[in-house]
């Protein structure tokens, strides 16, 4: 027999699923912020160190 959930265990179980799904994007954008931090570090470190000419 399938239990049906009231309105508040329904609401809980959507709150909790999307605070998965936000955490995993909060995950991936902290990720691509220190890639990104990466990219600019390097970025300055050769910007002017490298004679092309």
């Amino acid at each position: 027999m399938v239990k049906l959930m009231s309105p508040d265990e329904l609401k809980i179980k959507m709150l909790k699923a999307e605070n998965e799904r936000l955490k995993k994007k909060q995950e991936d954008l902290l990720k691509r912020n220190k890639e990104l931090k990466q990219e600019m570090a390097d970025a300055l470190r050769y910007d002017g160190t490298k004679d092309d000419n």
